[in-house]
């Protein structure tokens, strides 16, 4: 028998984000298959593509504090996540309701113009909330001190995480909100 990896996959393309998972492939076909998707302009989400998937739909506002808690027990004291989806899919929503889970009391708002909220918890800690929308280049994005955000010591919460991807640390948490009408389908990815 041999032994065979789950792959995760994200690729952006216009305003289209992809995500997936490509089940059982062989070892051996691991290298040729690297080299082809990163030729693309494919990320996956780990070294040795050993994905873990949690997909979630939310039919209203009232089913985020259920979700938030899913999505805190699936990262499994992971700190830095990363959101994709268009605008207006609910992913400041989303954060606002895990920063209150891990106990902020903060005054929440969105970080659209100051591209980086900071939120304290009990105990001193902080939490990181970051939009990236604004930004034109990865230099702006090195300029506010992205990488001691996304160290891990801190949750970290980033909207439109792509500008930063070849920054973000292996074990971050993929959250990719659709959005159908009223319903939203989110995919977590994580290694």
């Amino acid at each position: 028998m041999k032994a065979e990896n789950n792959c995760g996959f994200h690729y952006k393309t216009g305003t289209s984000i992809i995500s997936g998972i490509i089940y059982s492939l062989p070892n051996s076909a691991m290298p040729a298959f690297k080299a082809v998707i990163a030729s693309m302009g494919i990320r996956t989400f780990s070294r040795n593509c050993s994905v873990k998937k949690l997909q979630l739909t939310v039919n209203s506002v009232d089913e985020i504090p259920g979700l938030s808690q899913s999505m805190l027990a699936f990262a499994a004291g992971r700190k830095v996540f990363a959101f994709h989806g268009q605008m207006g899919t609910g992913k400041t929503t989303i954060i606002k309701q895990l920063c209150s889970l891990l106990g902020s009391v903060d005054s929440f708002s969105s970080p659209s113009y100051s591209i980086v909220n900071e939120y304290l918890i009990e105990g001193g800690s902080k939490i990181y909330h970051i939009d990236l929308y604004r930004l034109k280049g990865l230099n702006e994005a090195l300029a506010i001190g992205i990488e001691d955000y996304i160290s891990g010591e801190h949750y970290c919460f980033i909207e439109w995480p792509e500008l930063i991807e070849g920054l973000l640390p292996a074990d971050v948490v993929n959250v990719q909100i659709n959005q159908e009408d009223d319903m939203r389908e989110i995919s977590i990815f994580m290694e």
